[in-house]
């Protein structure tokens, strides 16, 4: 369950090509349309495999990240894990940054903005309501940490993407 951004917009030009490809339809173009869905797949899973590292080097940091995972929409410090589960704020801190290449704090703002491109796509609540339901105490603050990490507006990323889901792209 994840949501893919082209952030580098090395997939959506392949994406163009294909379908141009497609809708010309000239000599060769089913084997074309092959290698172009071969290296979007290829590319894709790069993307995963690197933007989102296996924690598997440390069981603490896998369990803080289990538990972001279930309790993301709720009010998550790395404080309150470290006290609930006795261990060293800082020691943690620098564990997790070095384990999954990014801080605590934008862990959990991916993980809660990853679930909110879910709900734009899978429901027509309000964005304040989606804002609310992943973790952010005000809209404006949410529509803010959407921009910065997608690119785009809530609103705009609901209108783009429910638009090629519809259309089936």
């Amino acid at each position: 369950n994840r949501v893919f951004h082209d952030t580098d917009y090395s997939i959506g030009p392949l994406f163009e090509s294909a379908l141009k490809c497609y809708r010309e339809q000239s000599y060769g173009y089913y084997e074309l349309l092959r290698c172009y869905c071969t290296q979007i797949l290829l590319l894709s899973l790069k993307h995963v495999i690197t933007g989102h590292p296996v924690i598997q080097k440390s069981r603490v940091i896998s369990e803080i990240c289990d538990y972001i995972a279930v309790n993301y929409a709720e009010h998550v410090t790395l404080t309150g894990i470290c006290r609930q589960k006795n261990y060293s704020i800082s020691y943690i801190s620098q564990k997790f940054k070095s384990t999954c290449g990014i801080t605590f704090e934008q862990y959990l703002s991916n993980v809660r903005i990853q679930k909110a491109c879910e709900l734009l796509l899978q429901s027509d609540d309000p964005i304040a309501e989606i804002a609310f339901a992943v973790g952010y105490n005000t809209p404006t603050r949410f529509r803010g940490i959407f921009h910065k990490t997608i690119g785009m507006l809530p609103s705009a990323y609901r209108k783009t993407y429910k638009m090629h889901n519809k259309n089936g792209l």
